[in-house]
């Protein structure tokens, strides 16, 4: 069985700038920063790491996404689900999208900068943690 988080809702963490993804109000990109928002995590085939993440009730509508699968493209909030796909590293979980065989993961650079995906390694590590025991 994968060793990915089980379906749920999740404060989603980087591990390498110790911030987390969350989208500012009035604000549809994605950054790295103080406050989490929550995000509900479903899956559409678990064994293989692929999922969608929608936002929480109460804090806005639609799931995350990017408007064009290349480098350095930000992530939004996007009104079509769109397919991520997990996978393991060493000491988290990476966030990916896979096209025509290219891999771009979750890449944030600073605190305060939008989350982008790049198809650079290794691959950036993020944590799910649970809002009601963090």
């Amino acid at each position: 069985m994968p060793d990915f988080p089980p379906p749920g809702v999740y404060h989603i963490k980087s591990l390498e700038l110790d911030c987390y993804a969350g989208i500012l109000k009035d604000q549809n990109v994605l950054r790295g920063g103080p406050a989490p928002n929550m995000w509900h995590l479903s899956y559409t085939d678990f064994s293989k790491g692929l999922c969608v993440f929608s936002e929480v009730d109460g804090q806005g509508s639609g799931s995350l996404g990017v408007y064009d699968d290349r480098n350095n493209m930000p992530v939004y909030r996007v009104d079509i689900s769109q397919i991520w796909v997990l996978k393991k590293t060493d000491v988290g979980i990476a966030i990916c999208k896979v096209v025509d065989d290219k891999t771009y993961a979750w890449y944030l650079g600073k605190k305060d900068e939008p989350v982008v995906i790049e198809d650079s390694t290794p691959l950036q590590s993020w944590e799910f943690l649970d809002p009601l025991n963090e």
